[in-house]
């Protein structure tokens, strides 16, 4: 599998806006939020980082939306269902973690009644679900999933 992470900008977010808004599985928070709003955030320095996925039977598409604000905390993160599985939203994580040089990113779960994916992913990172915020180092990542970088090529410099 190959990812490719990108930096959007107010002028071509409007996948990432559809991701976050049409996901409900893999979500952080259920937050929704409108384009126009996004485009404040970001021109607020919020940081929209998006990923496109593909594997041998082809493009997934861009499957992937984190939204960061400049104290490392994460607004939203959302990934389609079709990519479930894959781990390809840890590669994502430890990618943005390293390429930007985030020292840790900062998530809080917010439960809703569709999104169990988003809280078994944080049980496998961190062993519990509380009513807390979790920093994401690399160091939490590759504890969890230690040959993820093997599974997973990252392509191409961020945009």
């Amino acid at each position: 599998m190959e990812i490719e992470l990108f930096e959007r900008t107010a002028f071509d977010n409007e996948r990432a806006v559809q991701l976050i808004n049409k996901t409900n599985q893999f979500n952080s928070n259920g937050n929704r939020i409108s384009k126009q709003r996004c485009d404040q955030m970001i021109d607020g320095g919020v940081r929209l980082i998006t990923a496109q996925l593909r594997d041998k039977n082809g493009e997934h598409g861009e499957i992937l939306a984190i939204l960061i604000d400049a104290n490392s905390k994460v607004l939203s993160f959302v990934m389609s269902c079709r990519v479930f599985q894959r781990q390809a939203e840890i590669i994502f994580l430890l990618t943005i973690l390293k390429e930007f040089e985030f020292d840790y990113l900062s998530l809080h779960y917010t439960e809703t009644e569709r999104n169990k994916p988003f809280k078994l992913f944080l049980l496998k990172l961190f062993g519990k679900v509380d009513n807390v915020r979790y920093n994401v180092t690399p160091k939490v990542i590759l504890d969890a999933y230690p040959s993820v970088q093997q599974i997973i090529k990252v392509k191409g410099p961020l945009l």
